[in-house]
């Protein structure tokens, strides 16, 4: 079997990493016939696995978990293996280059020893190695990372983690020591560190750039990726960060890592208040990148010798004293915003439920009761097809429901007459889209003291007016045939 070229993308945090993923993802058919593979064996999309098995980190057990895996690292680890193996068996000849990415690596894979357990996977399989990573200037990092902390747990309000009191952090922004443990493993020559920013780019653009550090020219697809893991506000970094105080135990530590925060709150804070987040003052931000001056300097030394200096050193973004933590007022509107955002999701899923439970009742043969269950389910979402169309199907044998049925569907179509569902239901059963449903104003009222007598013999005679043709009993047995069909189909839809 033939060895081949591997490139592993190691991130860093907050350099477009997602972007980079999707763009691979999307390509797949079209890297293929240039030669080269984003595999799937490590994962789909982002390739957890990698960071996974050669972590030495005891959260790598927690990543296994939160990324979805069935065992713990360990487990993970055997099933990789085995993975790798069988995907790099089956690629044709004319794949080149396989191409990896994970932004965990950087941080996960934190010693030689670590980077070597890696390389000696990938060693039957690749013979040829480049490993990317794309390097931002440590406190413009350290500031982007806040919102990610606070997603992640913690309810620190430092905008810039403390140097001193954790050896952990300092060690997290020393890009030179980073490379260097893949240097250890791969050799220097195959690490090939870039620099974050727009000036930096080739042709102004991310991808464009790693798309040329990867030797392929523009052959891929870029308007595949949009914006993603765009940052929010200084109120929505705040709202975070006290939920996480709220939840911790008393006299827990910190503990980040585990997404801590319900993904329901982190997707409506992400889609709803996205901005600019809390910035130390310029001092600070000075003081913080100070303490990696000489680890920049031996980055520069080793990896980019053709410069001056690694970073700019322009700290003109940073305000002369720091951002206020946000006031109640902004904090309650990002609360609210939460609540209202989930109380609107509600109505749907009393009406989903609702309706499962009809068609439980139904697949019994209780067809009254699934009737109450359809009509809930419909007083909560009016246009749920499920209970449109299950009320369709008991009308059949009553002309109750049918006119029910029918009146239900043009209320759904008069609040959305462009509903492409609806009116396919309301061409299948023949209902006129256009014409008004019956307001229950101008339904005759029951006169005050009418005798039970006299509201049966209505209600007879209203059955009586409504009756249909006697069916043959071919007839009647086809139609059950038609109904029990529907009812297995439900049920597995339901399961």
């Amino acid at each position: 079997m033939r060895k081949r070229r591997a490139i592993i993308h190691i991130g860093t945090a907050k350099t477009g990493s997602t972007s980079i993923q999707r763009m691979l993802e999307a390509n797949r058919p079209l890297l293929a016939q240039h030669g080269y593979c984003y595999p799937t064996s490590p994962g789909d999309k982002n390739h957890f696995r990698l960071a996974i098995y050669a972590g030495d980190s005891g959260r790598t057990d927690k990543m296994a978990r939160v990324t979805g895996e069935a065992g713990d690292a360990s487990w993970v680890a055997k099933r990789f293996e085995a993975d790798l193996a069988r995907e790099m068996e089956d690629l044709p000849d004319s794949v080149h280059t396989v191409i990896f990415s994970n932004e965990h690596c950087y941080r996960k894979i934190s010693t030689p020893e670590a980077a070597k357990r890696l390389k000696a996977l990938l060693d039957q399989h690749f013979d040829e190695y480049q490993v990317i990573a794309y390097l931002r200037r440590q406190d413009e990092l350290a500031v982007s990372l806040y919102s990610t902390r606070m997603r992640s747990g913690s309810d620190r309000t430092e905008v810039l983690p403390p140097l001193e009191e954790n050896r952990k952090n300092a060690h997290r922004f020393d890009w030179h020591a980073m490379c260097e443990r893949w240097a250890a493993a791969f050799g220097r020559d195959q690490v090939k560190p870039r620099l974050f920013g727009r000036a930096e780019f080739v042709g102004g653009e991310l991808l464009k750039d790693f798309q040329h550090a990867c030797g392929m020219g523009d052959i891929l697809d870029l308007s595949v990726v949009g914006q993603v893991n765009s940052s929010i506000s200084a109120a929505a970094q705040e709202f975070l960060r006290r939920i996480n105080a709220a939840s911790r135990p008393a006299g827990a530590e910190e503990d980040e890592g585990d997404e801590k925060v319900p993904e329901f709150i982190r997707h409506v804070v992400d889609a709803k208040f996205s901005g600019t987040g809390r910035r130390p003052s310029r001092a600070e931000a000075e003081t913080f990148y100070e303490a990696f001056r000489e680890a920049n300097e031996r980055l520069r030394a080793d990896y980019f010798p053709g410069r001056e200096r690694v970073f700019s050193e322009d700290f003109s973004r940073y305000p002369a004293t720091p951002d206020p933590v946000p006031s109640e007022g902004e904090v309650l509107e990002v609360a609210l915003a939460v609540v209202l955002e989930q109380a609107a999701q509600v109505p749907s899923k009393v009406a989903e439920n609702a309706y499962k439970r009809g068609t439980d009742k139904l697949r019994a043969g209780e067809t009254q009761e699934a009737r109450r269950f359809f009509n809930k389910a419909l007083g909560k979402e009016p246009a749920h097809i499920g209970a449109l169309t299950a009320l369709f199907e008991i009308g059949e044998d009553d002309p109750e429901v049918r006119e029910e049925a029918e009146a239900r569907l043009r209320r759904a179509l008069a609040a959305d007459g462009k509903d492409k569902a609806l009116r396919k239901l309301a061409g299948e059963h023949g209902v006129d889209a256009e014409r008004p449903a019956r307001p229950k104003k101008d339904r005759p009222a029951k006169e005050k003291g009418e005798r039970p007598e006299k509201r049966a013999e209505g209600k007879e005679e209203r059955r009586q007016q409504g009756d249909k043709p006697k069916l043959t009993p071919e007839e009647r047995a086809a139609r059950q045939a038609r109904k029990q069909e529907r009812l297995e189909r439900r049920g597995k839809q339901a399961a």
